[in-house]
């Protein structure tokens, strides 16, 4: 009990180090662009600095839970890998396609983090919280700002404005591709491994609609490598339907977590044709 206590702490304060270490490359882009080449020099230093301390910290910690499992082979690949970047630990670059700074040596520890997560027990962690409170926040975004959403573009426009004031390495702009056939979801979070799927339902037919084309892309997205974890958000008009319905409908993927919203908005009707001089 002790041990599993003891990791599941180590767990917090890794995600504490990830979670530091992405801000300090988001301030480092943004160095570049200052007018005050003395102060920027400065800060970029001192925020390098503080870039090694939590990467070198995170691998610490790794090393930690790797050898108390008595994981040893894993541990031997975790340090062969990672003494590739002992001279360039801090070495960053934009990533213009993806829209965020990258670390090979984060990324490198990002990898192994991730085998290690059947070790922390089921308990969600503080991104899959943030992402939830985000999506269930979204009908009252919607009420504030007076903003009546009519398709899934209006859903989608916010919540990746939302999201990328958390997680910087947000992207809209890619596919999945899975048998020959390409899919594209709406938004995903790169170093989460996370997609996200936004079906808009104004009436009972649409949510039933919405469902069916959400079991055609569970078949599409499975069996990805790079997108292990999926959020399809149901913004529904109207109570057509109720988060118990929607849990038993998906109960047996795990891959997929999907979210129930209600909110204000209404599709635009197409406007009816003109039928003086049929």
């Amino acid at each position: 009990m002790s041990n599993t206590f003891n990791i599941r702490e180590l767990n917090s304060q890794i995600q504490t180090y990830f979670d530091q270490a992405r801000d300090i490359l988001y301030d480092l882009h943004n160095y570049g662009y200052s007018s005050d080449r003395f102060e920027w020099t400065l800060a970029e230093q001192e925020d390098t600095n503080r870039l090694e301390y939590n990467i070198k910290k995170i691998y610490k910690s790794l090393i930690i839970i790797l050898d108390a499992q008595k994981m040893h082979r894993v541990l031997d690949d975790l340090n062969s890998d990672f003494s590739k970047y002992e001279h360039v630990l801090t070495n960053h670059e934009y990533d213009n396609e993806h829209d965020f700074e990258k670390c090979d040596s984060l990324d490198c520890l990002w990898g192994y983090y991730q085998q290690l997560k059947v070790l922390f027990g089921n308990k969600s962690t503080l991104e899959e919280e943030i992402i939830i409170r985000i999506i269930k926040g979204l009908p009252r975004w919607f009420s504030d700002n007076e903003i009546h959403p009519t398709n899934e573009n209006d859903i989608k426009t916010p919540f990746v404005r939302i999201l990328k004031l958390v997680f910087p390495d947000v992207v809209t702009d890619f596919k999945i591709t899975h048998r020959a056939i390409n899919f594209q979801p709406d938004a995903g979070i790169k170093s989460l491994h996370t997609a996200f799927e936004i079906k808009f339902a104004d009436t009972e037919n649409e949510i039933k609609t919405a469902i069916q084309g959400l079991y055609e892309d569970i078949e599409g997205y499975n069996g990805s490598a790079e997108w292990e974890l999926f959020y399809t958000i149901f913004y529904q008009t109207g109570h057509y339907l109720t988060e118990e319905e929607l849990e038993l409908l998906y109960n047996d993927v795990k891959a997929w977590k999907p979210i129930l919203v209600t909110g204000i908005g209404n599709r635009k009707k197409k406007p009816e044709k003109d039928k003086k001089g049929s």
